[in-house]
This record gives C-alpha cells, sequence and structure tokens, in this order.
C-alpha cells in the first residue's frame, strides 16, 4: 500500500491510495472463510458451504467491505502521523471505471480530497475598547411595572366602546392588497392589545368611536409608532423577513372591548404575583421590582457585550479557508440533499462565519487552558430555559421547576454535546470580559431597549 499526497490548491489536499492484491487478498479470503462457517444455503449443512460457492456469491460484497476498511484505517492514520488537522472527514473523490472483481484480483486507485484547517492569529482584545450598556432604573419604571402588575391580577369586563389607554382591544390584522381587499395568503392574526400602544393619534381618536365587529384601515407602522419588534412579533406573530415583503395597510377588525378593574395594591396581590409572605408591603414590592430590572438590565447589557466582543473578533481575525473543498464539503453533508449550485452565497457566507467563530474558540480554548465540568453545562441548560421559558429573569420561586426541566434536557447525549459546547462558549466570553477594556454608557430606558 501506498499513499501520496498532491495540493489541489491552497489548504486543499488530494491523498491518492494505492493498494496491491498483497494489501487485502488474504484478509479477503479469511473473511470468506468465516462466511462459508456462518451462512445457509439449500443443500447444505449449517457450516459446510464450499468456500469456493461463497467467494462466487459473496466474494465481490466481502472484498468491497474489505477495501472500505483498509481505506479508512490507512488515511485516518495517515492524517495522524503527518499531524493534519482537517474539516470534516475525508471526502472520496470519483472512480470512474473501476471494476471490484474477487475473481481477478488486481490494483486499485483511489482518492480523497481533505481540506487543512488553517493557521491564523486571533485579533488582540485588549487594544480596543468596549462599549458597555447600561440602564439606572428610575421610578417611573418601577410605577410603570406596579402598573403592569395591577392590571394583570384586576378583573377584565366587556365595554361597548373604548374610553381610554388602559381598555384592551381584541382584534384582528388582515393585510390589504393594492385594491384595498383582504390579501388572499396575506399575513393575518388575531390578539390583544391595550389601546395605550396606539401613537398615531387620529387613529386612536377613530378608534374610540368604534365598537365590536367594527373595521378600519390603517397604515400598521404608522399607527404603532413604528415599532417593529411589537408589530411583527405581538400583533401579526410572523417573521421579520415576511414583514418586510408585507403592505403596511391593513384592516383593523374589532372583535371586543374589555376594561381592566385594576387589582388593589394590598397583601392579597403581593401573594398572587409572589407567592405567600414573599412581599409585605409597597415598599418590599418596590425594591424587588428594582432588583428584577437592575438584574434584567444587567443581563441584557452583557449579551450585548458578549456580541460586541463575538463581532469584533470576527471582523478583525484573518482566517483564509480552503472554500472549493468546504462548498463540496457543504454537498456531501446537506441531509436536504441540495446540489452544490444550490447552495446561496449568503448560506455559505453563513457556514464560513460559524466555522471562523469555532475555530477561535477553539484556539482560546487551548489559549486559555479552559475547560468545563458538569456544573458548567448544568448552567448553559438553565441560562437557555430561564431565556426560552421566563424571559430572561427567573426569581428564586421557580428554581425547584427549573432544576426539574434541567435534568430533563440533560437525559438525551445530542444535547450534552450542545450544552457543552454553549458551556465552553460562556467560560470563552466570561475570560475575554476580563481582558477587555470598557466604557460604560448609561442611557435612557427608550434608547436601551430601542437601539439593538
Amino acid at each position: 500500500m501506498n499513499i501520496t499526497s498532491e495540493n489541489i490548491a491552497p489548504l486543499h489536499l488530494r491523498l491518492n491510495v494505492n493498494l496491491t492484491p498483497d494489501d487485502y487478498l488474504a484478509k479477503v479470503d479469511s473473511g470468506i472463510k468465516e462466511l462459508s462457517k456462518k451462512i445457509a444455503m439449500p443443500g447444505f449443512r449449517p457450516g459446510k458451504v464450499p468456500v469456493s460457492l461463497s467467494r462466487k456469491m459473496y466474494g465481490n460484497q466481502v472484498l468491497a467491505d474489505e477495501l472500505d476498511k483498509i481505506l479508512n484505517e490507512s488515511v485516518t492514520t495517515y492524517i495522524k502521523e503527518h499531524n493534519l488537522e482537517i474539516f470534516g472527514q475525508p471526502l472520496p473523490s470519483r472512480t470512474e471505471n473501476m471494476v471490484i472483481d474477487i475473481a481477478n484480483p488486481s490494483e486499485y486507485n483511489f482518492g480523497f480530497e481533505v481540506g487543512l484547517v488553517p493557521s491564523f492569529e486571533i485579533a488582540a482584545l485588549d487594544t480596543h475598547s468596549f462599549e458597555k450598556e447600561a440602564c439606572l432604573v428610575t421610578d417611573d419604571m418601577i410605577n410603570e411595572e406596579i402598573d403592569k402588575i395591577t392590571m394583570r391580577y384586576g378583573k377584565e369586563e366587556d365595554i361597548e366602546k373604548p374610553e381610554g389607554d388602559d381598555n384592551i382591544i381584541l382584534a384582528e390584522f388582515d393585510e390589504l392588497d393594492e385594491q384595498g381587499a383582504v390579501k388572499e395568503g396575506g399575513v393575518s392574526n388575531r390578539t390583544s392589545f391595550l389601546l395605550r400602544v396606539v401613537k398615531d393619534e387620529s387613529v386612536k381618536q377613530e378608534m374610540l368611536n368604534l365598537k365590536k365587529d367594527d373595521s378600519i384601515q390603517i397604515d400598521i407602522n404608522k399607527t404603532f409608532g413604528h415599532d417593529h419588534n411589537l408589530i411583527v412579533h405581538n400583533l401579526l406573530n410572523t417573521d421579520h423577513a415576511r414583514a418586510d415583503l408585507m403592505s403596511p395597510m391593513f384592516r383593523l377588525l374589532i372583535h371586543g372591548i374589555k376594561r381592566v378593574l385594576r387589582a388593589e395594591l394590598n397583601q392579597d396581590l403581593f401573594d398572587k404575583a409572589y407567592g405567600a409572605s414573599q412581599i409585605d408591603s409597597e415598599d418590599a414590592l418596590r425594591a424587588r421590582l428594582r432588583a428584577q430590572l437592575e438584574k434584567e438590565f444587567n443581563r441584557v447589557g452583557a449579551v450585548r457585550l458578549e456580541n460586541a466582543i463575538h463581532k469584533y473578533l470576527i471582523d478583525n481575525t484573518s482566517i483564509d479557508f480552503p472554500e472549493v473543498f468546504l462548498k463540496k464539503w457543504v454537498q456531501a453533508n446537506n441531509a436536504e440533499g441540495k446540489q452544490q449550485d444550490e447552495v446561496s452565497d449568503e448560506e455559505f457566507r453563513m457556514i464560513i462565519e460559524r466555522l471562523k467563530w469555532d475555530l477561535i474558540v477553539n484556539k482560546l480554548t487551548k489559549e486559555w487552558n479552559l475547560q468545563v465540568n458538569i456544573e458548567d453545562i448544568r448552567q448553559a441548560v438553565k441560562n437557555e430555559i430561564i431565556s426560552r421559558y421566563f424571559g430572561g429573569s427567573a426569581d428564586d420561586s421557580m428554581n425547584e421547576l427549573v432544576e426539574r426541566l434541567a435534568d430533563s434536557m440533560l437525559k438525551e447525549e445530542k444535547s450534552i454535546r450542545r450544552y457543552t459546547e454553549m458551556a465552553l462558549y460562556d467560560k470563552v466570553f466570561s475570560h475575554a470580559a476580563s481582558l477587555i477594556n470598557t466604557n460604560e454608557v448609561v442611557k435612557s430606558y427608550h434608547d436601551f431597549v430601542h437601539q439593538h
């Protein structure tokens, strides 16, 4: 057996493997003999099938299996012995006019393409100053949170027409076509909202004269102050890609109007909102709300700092990739069976960016000697649970539920691998944050919420 390599392009090699009958024939003969002892065939007692007959009937399959085994082992050994760090697995080259024939043992030549992981230097973190965003909790913010709590635990009653900003509008939004008719297949959603989120005063005045089953045409962007997160995710329950293509003109159909009778700010409300005996006064409630808001603002600020570190490292670390090989690699591993020319430039760019980030993380992990343990992995699970199910913030009363969910999510090996990766990312960002220079920027609530 002989293995040679040749450069196809920078960081892109072809491994040529030459096999002669001496490399495989003895193992194939041994395999056929073992098969003869196991197979059942009419006219022969078990284990007494002649080797010559087994060779004739199954020899080509045994030969193909043995060649595959020898190739995998030899190529893997070659890569290890030559210290080749590669992307994924070697890709077999097409072999034209190759005939597998046990009756005529011959020389075989196989080819494998490999993409080499490049060497690179990571952009220095300590030479750049990062903005760390903060938001001070004000009394107005706390008052607004108290307002939400008294509404959430208040009682609702149907009314004929809207009376003010605190009324709840049960509505249906239907996208309109150029003729002003409801667009077939357009964006449509049934939801509810507070009248206060309507920012166009002329529309709000018009809505104050509406009752159940009435409808009006609105420019949804203008009506709701161009708050795209509110419009896309809450009112229309769609995604940004679809929202970018839709018309701004909608029919707003009223299905009902409700008045909220606010709950009184007393012990009964405190117990409903936070559990028995957790809060015993308005001052204690305000302190709890302040702590919750500060924790949430700190969490959001930390996430934004991580995003900034990620972007800086991606944008300022130069890595050359064997792109021709990687496109072939993507095609070969595409679960949906797309053809190579169906992988768009944008899809490939995102794949390269992900590979780039993985290389950066792997290198930083080695340079900083970072390791993760089971508690780190469990914390990564809990962080995702809190983010996904509790809006990024969970108090002590939710700990037991979070722990049970974490137990459930850590039962699958695939999940453990994913959360191990997340825990490693957390370690990288945590260590990076200890090295960088930060400039704290305190923002108003509006700027903090709407800038990103």
